[in-house]
């Protein structure tokens, strides 16, 4: 069925830095999320697979709509998390590309919010109620409080009003924003390894330069002092999130350490997960609120922080095979 021309409830707020001329709006975006360096590069690539790929027709995990069995309200939701795939869009690949996206963001740039977009028909006499919602990302940098009341930062042509720091802005509803973070301890974390992995990025460089150096003429300079003592500070840097740099820094150390920092980050993977699949749940209890609908999103056939405590008892009971907890964490 063709529809008419939808109008959305706000504007579509999808900016990106590559698109901003004005330099204090870009300054904030640049700023707001950590540089895609060495290792912080790595980092979010290994923290985008928090929910699993599957091989052929199998997803690696089961997503379900649990409250409703109406087939229409599990396409709403597919659709929701994936607009670009709208009419293609299927419930547990939507929602791992929502819910892995959301896990670098958090990794990258902190807390993060989302704004439910609901689509109707465009000039209906009478006016229709919405059909159809969006989750939107608020570009990092460009939300921010005035008077308590949230904004968004945007280019000037597309600003209601400019502030007095020559900055345009629109004003948000409250309502319909979602934001998603770690609890303070973790956030706090991962914020410290990640400011860490960035020097540890930017001295690669010199320690290039210093090798070469010590090619052309006789140095004090060692590269594998240098190689190991850098290991031992980046794993010392990410113990917090467990995470091993793929395995580069881990030649020296024994297996049960080896398996210990892969639950570790197994752990930390799920608390992205589950940090992004409550804010998904929090949006669909709100789109459910303004379409008629009662829903939550399920899981099935993924680690839970259970099962990571229960590997780590017999990771210390020495119960189990060392090679598949060091498997389990990957």
């Amino acid at each position: 069925m063709n529809r008419r021309p939808v109008s959305r409830t706000a504007r579509s707020r999808r900016y990106y830095v590559d698109g901003i001329d004005e330099t204090a709006l870009r300054k904030r975006v640049m700023d707001a999320c950590a540089g895609n360096d060495y290792f912080t590069s790595m980092l979010q690539q290994d923290v985008g697979f928090v929910l699993p790929y599957g091989n052929g027709r199998d997803d690696g995990f089961s997503a379900t709509l649990t409250g409703t069995d109406d087939d229409h309200v599990v396409e709403l939701v597919a659709n929701a998390l994936s607009p670009k795939d709208r009419g293609r869009a299927r419930l547990a690949s939507s929602l791992r590309d929502f819910v892995n996206r959301t896990a670098q963001l958090l990794v990258t740039c902190g807390a993060i919010t989302y704004e439910v977009d609901f689509l109707s028909i465009a000039d209906a006499e009478p006016p229709e109620p919405p059909f159809a919602f969006e989750l939107h990302l608020v570009q990092p940098g460009t939300l921010d409080w005035i008077r308590r009341r949230p904004i968004q930062y945007v280019p000037g042509q597309l600003a209601e009003t400019v502030g007095s720091d020559a900055l345009g802005y629109v004003a948000l509803d409250p309502e319909r924003l979602v934001t998603i973070r770690l609890d303070a301890g973790t956030e706090s974390e991962v914020r410290d390894a990640v400011r860490f992995l960035h020097e540890a990025s930017d001295q690669r460089a010199a320690g290039f330069a210093l090798v070469e150096r010590s090619m052309q003429q006789q140095t004090p300079y060692e590269p594998m002092v240098h190689i190991n003592e850098t290991g031992e500070l980046i794993a010392a840097a990410t113990v917090p999130i467990g995470w091993t740099v793929r395995g580069l820094y881990t030649e020296h150390r024994l297996d049960p350490y080896v398996a210990w920092r892969s639950l570790r980050f197994l752990a930390f993977k799920i608390r992205l997960r589950d940090a992004a699949m409550g804010g998904v749940n929090r949006a669909v209890a709100m789109a459910g609120s303004r379409l008629a609908f009662d829903a939550r999103v399920e899981l099935s056939g993924v680690p839970t922080l259970a099962d990571v405590e229960a590997a780590q008892d017999d990771l210390k009971a020495g119960s189990r095979n060392l090679s598949d907890l060091i498997r389990m964490g990957i």
